[in-house]
């Protein structure tokens, strides 16, 4: 969830798996950088995130790639037009994710779900095919909120 100008992990479902990508419940990190973070400036107001943006230098992400106010507010209008968001090595080099917004008609989005693991098990075409999923079960969470947009 949103918390001012950063993000904090409120609830996480282990995979099964052994090798894993796991964020601390409680975990603040930065709105621009990563998958759920991109989901939440998504659903900023055009002023709020403008002037976030604006304060914003050059950041070095986790596989190197350089991440520029510019370039980061094209992901953000990709993420406004198709409801989700990728992420590949931005916080960690080797790990991927995938965030859906929690939009409901009243607040906009309130929350950003995802699912995160090794790059290795989640190519492009994995990644897309979660966000199928992804959108549906924050459609459902917006349902039970008796809040959803669609």
């Amino acid at each position: 969830m949103r918390q001012g100008l950063e993000r904090i992990l409120v609830e996480r479902v282990e995979g099964p798996r052994p090798l894993r990508f796991q964020t601390a419940i409680g975990e603040r990190l930065p709105l621009h950088i990563g998958a759920s973070g991109l989901v939440l400036c998504a659903g900023m107001g055009e002023e709020e995130l403008a002037s976030y943006v604006a304060d914003l230098a050059p950041v070095r992400l986790a596989d190197g790639a350089v991440e520029t106010p510019e370039h980061l507010m094209e992901r953000i209008a990709a993420v406004r037009r198709e409801g989700y968001a990728i992420g590949v090595g931005e916080r960690l080099e080797g790990m991927s994710s995938v965030a859906a917004g929690v939009d409901t008609k009243d607040k906009g989005i309130i929350a950003a779900i995802n699912i995160a693991g090794p790059s290795m098990r989640m190519d492009a075409a994995k990644l897309e095919g979660l966000s199928i999923e992804l959108r549906g079960a924050a459609r459902e969470l917006a349902d039970a909120y008796g809040h959803a947009r669609y």
